[in-house]
């Protein structure tokens, strides 16, 4: 499915577009709490029809562009990843129209767009989870792909390899344990529980 994505297959694109639309039109229309350089502010959720069309749309025209899908580690829950795109596109929208942010002013908005050092910071750190999966085994990626990218729970996993639920424990917790030493010796820290995200117990 990550392959498919990457290589921007229709099939793959609207599986995601289904599976997550819902969610963004919650997040457009319900409003999200973020935070500047100096504060925390409120989004309170768009109220024009077209405002909310437009939002969504752009959000996965976003999402889907080459270096977008290039981007995502496959690592870390799609959701958390799609909603910094959205944070951003609704942002750049406020900039042009009618805010709807606690009476806040919109050139303090600015701060939340990510920097290009951010930006490069992120693919860095793609690019040291990629070299960490190319020194697992196949199993191993296989493991990693169903258990990360897929968010199955360690039950399903376990049922689909054929596994025991020690074997998926105990393999889980050496490739955390793996990537945590990996990253160190890259950065000279790790926050493994950014890289790989777990959702699903």
């Amino acid at each position: 499915m990550l392959d498919a994505f990457r290589r921007g297959e229709a099939a793959a694109l609207e599986r995601v577009f289904l599976h997550y639309s819902p969610r963004v039109a919650a997040w457009v229309t319900g409003g999200f709490g973020y935070k500047t350089k100096t504060s925390a502010r409120r989004f309170a959720g768009f109220r024009s029809a077209a405002d909310i069309h437009d939002a969504i749309h752009e959000t996965f025209r976003a999402a889907f562009e080459q270096r977008s899908r290039d981007a995502y580690s496959g690592l870390v829950a799609y959701e958390g990843y799609l909603f910094a795109i959205t944070k951003n596109v609704v942002l750049r929208k406020l900039g042009k129209s009618e805010p709807v942010v606690d009476g806040e002013e919109l050139d303090e908005l600015a701060s939340v767009e990510p920097s290009p050092e951010d930006l490069v910071a992120r693919e860095e750190e793609n690019q040291r989870v990629r070299e960490y999966l190319a020194t697992l085994s196949e199993e191993e990626r296989g493991f990693v792909t169903l258990r990360f990218s897929e968010q199955m729970s360690q039950h399903a996993v376990a049922e689909k390899l054929g596994w025991g639920r020690k074997k998926v424990r105990l393999l889980e917790e050496s490739i955390r344990s793996g990537l945590t030493r990996f990253l160190k010796r890259n950065r000279g820290s790790a926050e493994v529980k950014e890289v790989l995200h777990d959702d699903a117990r």
